[in-house]
């Protein structure tokens, strides 16, 4: 990343355009871990939060 992606990317999330927060996308148990990469496998999820 160079420093005007930086300084690109924190303007568009001071201005809201973008929100970075949100990075899990599913939450699944441990038990269910193999669905948990199945839906982002089929990009059904970005990322799964798995729940101890």
């Amino acid at each position: 990343m160079t420093t005007w992606d930086r300084k690109y990317l924190l303007d568009a999330v001071l201005k809201h355009e973008i929100n970075p927060g949100r990075v899990f996308t599913a939450q699944f148990k441990l038990d269910n871990i193999q669905k948990a990469y199945e839906v982002m496998d089929q990009r059904k999820a970005i990322k799964s939060l798995l729940v101890f």
